[in-house]
Formats: structure tokens, C-alpha cells, sequence
């Protein structure tokens, strides 16, 4: 080998090293929270940094974050197919619109949710344990805890997040019904007390609160229209920012409706506070009813 063959050959190594040792821009805080919250890779972080791994697993020690054993990673978990019904399917749609995050990584479909309530997070893991890794935080105060689930190629119908419910729901009844309680577990509340009971859902996602009205005004089920609660801007006393969009509500207190919705949702609800709540609402309507129709 000539002598200006090897000097080339010697640079290029060492810009190489200068590249791959290269400082990388990354603080402990965020790499514990790519890493341990949200269960990236060493090699996708990497991507994300423009650096190797070894680069990221160097950075990981300095910062005192225990790697993970192999097979430690929910990635490594085996993953099954989505094998539900098209209701099941509807159901993880609306569900997914109303408090997922999916992502759409390397070899995997990543889905996280972060809650303060026991039951959401509880709700995600059976959902979903049966089909790939599930890995849940430790609780943290104020932010709550955290899940991330790890699922293949066949669950790739969550990852858009539209503000509009897809045709194949809308033209069916019971899909349209089992979206619906997936998005009402995510999102709505039941509540009664004495002589009073309602149901509501508080969104920003105007487009699916006036199309699932639409839908329910044809079933006979008679919603009042959307309304605007809360306009871009406003100040939000306990979270102390200001609203970064609209906020409507879906609401109602008729008897006749809450029963209605009621019996439709029935089937489909899955969060068990939601669930325990909806029959109390079911109860007292029912029993308002009745003293209605019987004089009582």
C-alpha cells in the first residue's frame, strides 16, 4: 500500500472517531424519559441524536440509568395480531382518539398513555397486555403514571388522529356505538345525584362531537347540538396557561336520552368507573321513569 493511500486511510479513520465520539446534546432528564418512560432503543435514540448507540449507552451510565436486561424491553416481548371483532376494533379507535399517543417506531407500533386514575391505566394494560410488552411507571406526583404498550403491523389503524369518525363506523350501528364508549371511557363522565343525572364530554375535537351528535339525533337518541365552553385563549386558573384550542361539550339531562344512551353504551364500556357511573345513571333515570308513568 502506497503511503498517501495510507494517510487517506488514516484520516478517514480519524474523522470517523471525531464523529461517532462527537458530544452529544442530551440531558439525563431527557434520555430517562426516551428511555425508561417511553422505551426507546438505544438505536433509536441514536437516530434521533444523529450519533451510534454505543454513544447513547455511554451517555445512559453516566447518568447513573440502569440499562435494561436483554429481553428487558418490551420490544423484545412477542406480539400477536390484532384478533377482535370489528366492534373491538371500533372500540380502540375511539378509545385511541379520546387518550392515546401512538407512534409509529422502527419495528413496532408504540402506544403510551400517561393518567393520575388507577382504573385508565389498568383499562390500557388489558387492552392491550395479551398483544405485545406492556411496561408501567413507577407513579409519579402530579404527573401520574405511566404505560407503554408495543404492538406490531396489525395495529396500525391507530395510528391516524383525525378529528373525524371513519365511514365504516358511522354506517353501523353497533361499530358507531362501540367507538362511541371507547371514546366515553377516554373522555366522558356519568354523574347523579337525587333527582338530577347527566352525562357530558368535554373535547376539543369539535369535528367527531357534531358527527356522533349527527348519528345519535338519526338512532333517536336526542342529544341538544355541541356547544363552545371554553374559546382559545382563555386562562386556565388550575392548570395556569391559557387554552391552546376550543373546548365544546356534549351534554345532556333528559331522562328519556340517558336511559337511551345508556342501554346503547352498555355493551361496549370497559373503564370501570365509567361503567359503575353509568349505572347509577341507568338506575335513576329508570326509576324516575317509572314514577313518571305511573303517577308516582
Amino acid at each position: 500500500m502506497s503511503i498517501a493511500v495510507w494517510e487517506v486511510l488514516n484520516f478517514c479513520h480519524r474523522v470517523f472517531e471525531i464523529l461517532v465520539k462527537k458530544k452529544v446534546d442530551i440531558s439525563c432528564e431527557e434520555l430517562r424519559r426516551l428511555y425508561v418512560e417511553r422505551q426507546f432503543t438505544f438505536a433509536e435514540i441514536a437516530k434521533q441524536y444523529n450519533c451510534v448507540p454505543t454513544t447513547i449507552c455511554r451517555r445512559l451510565k453516566r447518568c447513573g440509568i440502569p440499562a435494561r436486561p436483554p429481553g428487558g424491553s418490551v420490544y423484545e416481548y412477542p406480539k400477536r395480531d390484532f384478533d377482535g371483532t370489528l366492534y373491538e376494533k371500533a372500540y380502540l379507535v375511539g378509545f385511541r382518539i379520546g387518550d392515546l399517543h401512538v407512534e409509529e417506531g422502527n419495528w413496532a407500533i408504540r402506544v403510551r398513555c400517561t393518567s393520575t386514575h388507577q382504573e385508565q391505566i389498568d383499562l390500557v394494560r388489558d387492552l392491550f397486555e395479551k398483544y405485545g410488552g406492556v411496561w408501567i411507571s413507577q407513579p409519579r406526583e402530579k404527573r401520574g403514571t405511566g404505560i407503554t404498550a408495543h404492538l406490531n403491523r396489525s395495529f396500525e389503524f391507530l395510528i391516524p388522529h383525525e378529528d373525524k369518525i371513519e365511514d365504516w363506523i358511522l354506517s353501523n350501528s353497533r361499530a358507531f356505538a362501540a367507538f362511541l364508549a371507547g371514546y366515553v371511557d377516554a373522555e366522558g363522565s356519568f354523574a347523579s345525584s337525587g333527582s338530577r343525572a347527566y352525562f357530558k364530554v368535554d373535547s376539543g375535537d369539535k369535528g367527531i362531537l357534531f358527527q356522533a351528535w349527527a348519528r345519535l339525533t338519526e338512532m333517536g337518541i336526542g342529544f341538544p347540538e355541541p356547544r363552545l365552553v371554553r374559546p382559545t385563549g382563555t386562562w386556565i386558573q388550575q392548570f395556569q396557561l391559557s387554552s391552546r384550542r376550543d373546548l365544546w361539550r356534549l351534554t345532556t339531562e333528559r331522562k328519556g336520552t340517558l336511559y337511551q344512551f345508556c342501554e346503547m353504551l352498555a355493551p361496549f364500556l370497559r373503564h370501570r368507573k365509567r361503567v359503575r357511573d353509568m349505572e347509577f345513571v341507568r338506575s335513576n333515570v329508570q326509576s324516575r321513569l317509572f314514577k313518571q308513568n305511573t303517577g308516582g
